[in-house]
């Protein structure tokens, strides 16, 4: 049919098969009466058909051709950036090689040492039917596990790697969890898991992918993937508190658990973000009597130390706890309890060493009420002040020390 000058028009194509899995290329030959110029004529378009995979656990170690996600698509940038590695990588920069993890001898990395800043591309998967939800009282809890290298190389380029998913075949992507390379623990480039929850798409036909941002600086290595799916943790934490115990920090949790459970894994954070093991307490075996536990923490960071359980059933599967965290500054720390204050009060202090310590109680407006001398000893300390003498209204408690000073607001009942 006739086009007329600065027209379109829409031809649809119909009986192409794609029923075959993999790249398909697909041509079209246009030939228009007076066109001497054949070299245009040919329209070439690639269609990829991913086959379906639905028999967990979905593992992938990269170390035979990849069936998990064997396609990679450049979002922006000129090269993709991701290849398979074997063996180490190195590039000018680094100070140490990236070592496959053991005992594998092949990753996939993303290079972004040779992309541009901005340059994006993904990794991805065929098609995977994520687990049915046969019953709705107890959905299966559906995570997906992943290895990714971190250093402190290069600061200023936070190249990073998304974790990325499409319910539609790839007509949207959400990125449902991020990991930055740069980490300032890390002097040379280290593996360290990350866990992510997928169980919002359970029942569906997802793809998942990796997609790379690149920032110009060190590359990024990914490997040892796996995804799978287990009923509800049977475990129960009733509660998980953590404070300071002079130079210590002590952690202390009850929970109740079944036989399946494998015990805890304690981990630490100096940023709330990035955790590591520190170390794995077994579960007492009992079906539903509430047991406690406890960790002491010996060598906290200075500063702001962030702690979570990692609670593990004996099928490997993960459940994490809320954060807790405590100030590791040098001082003390002062706690009052009951506050309001009745007839007496009970002071509760961590202490970093023994010393003695003058005790002020003033009003408001700074008249002094009574003052005491007191002994502590590093560590935890419980101290009984009389205050049935003490007049209802506020006051302010100061615990003076010999390097500090700590004030507290209370109120007398």
């Amino acid at each position: 049919s006739p086009i007329l000058p600065g027209a379109t028009v829409t031809y649809t194509f119909k009986g192409i098969g794609l029923n075959d899995a993999g790249t398909n290329q697909q041509s079209a030959v246009l030939k228009f009466s007076g066109d001497n110029n054949r070299l245009n004529d040919t329209l070439l378009s690639s269609i990829i058909t991913a086959t379906s995979i639905g028999s967990y656990p979905i593992s992938e170690n990269f170390e035979s051709p990849s069936t998990v996600l064997p396609y990679v698509e450049t979002l922006s940038g000129s090269n993709q950036l991701w290849s398979l590695q074997t063996g180490s990588y190195s590039n000018p920069v680094q100070t140490q090689p990236l070592q496959p993890r053991s005992p594998g001898n092949q990753f996939y990395l993303f290079n972004s040492y040779s992309g541009a800043t901005g340059s994006v591309s993904r990794l991805y998967s065929n098609c995977i039917q994520m687990p049915e939800i046969t019953n709705p009282a107890t959905p299966p809890i559906t995570t997906i596990s992943f290895w990714t290298s971190h250093d402190d190389l290069l600061s200023s380029n936070e190249d990073s790697v998304y974790l990325v998913v499409t319910a539609d075949k790839g007509l949207t992507w959400t990125r449902v969890a991020g990991l930055a390379r740069y980490d300032a623990l890390q002097p040379t480039p280290v593996w360290k898991e990350s866990i992510v929850d997928l169980s919002a798409y359970n029942g569906q036909t997802i793809q998942i992918g990796f997609e790379g941002v690149s920032k110009n600086g060190n590359s990024i290595g990914l490997d040892d993937i796996n995804l799978n799916f287990a009923g509800p943790l049977s475990v129960k934490l009733l509660n998980f508190t953590a404070r300071r115990n002079g130079k210590a920090n002590s952690l202390q949790w009850t929970a109740t658990t079944q036989l399946r459970m494998k015990g805890f894994i304690v981990e630490r954070s100096t940023d709330g973000k990035n955790f590591k093991s520190l170390a794995e307490i077994s579960a007492t075996e009992s079906a539903v009597t509430a047991q406690s536990y406890s960790y002491a923490d010996l060598y906290p960071e200075k500063g702001t130390n962030y702690y979570r359980l990692r609670i593990v059933e004996n099928s490997s599967f993960y459940k994490y706890s809320q954060i807790r965290n405590i100030k590791n500054t040098g001082l003390a720390e002062l706690i009052v309890t009951p506050n309001p204050v009745p007839s007496s009060m009970k002071l509760l202090i961590d202490a970093e060493k023994n010393e003695r310590a003058m005790l002020v109680l003033t009003d408001l407006g700074g008249k002094k009420i009574f003052t005491r001398t007191i002994n502590v000893v590093a560590g935890s300390n419980v101290i009984e002040i009389p205050m049935n003498q003490v007049s209802r209204g506020s006051y302010i408690l100061s615990i003076q020390l010999e390097s500090e000073t700590i004030n507290t607001k209370i109120n007398k009942l």
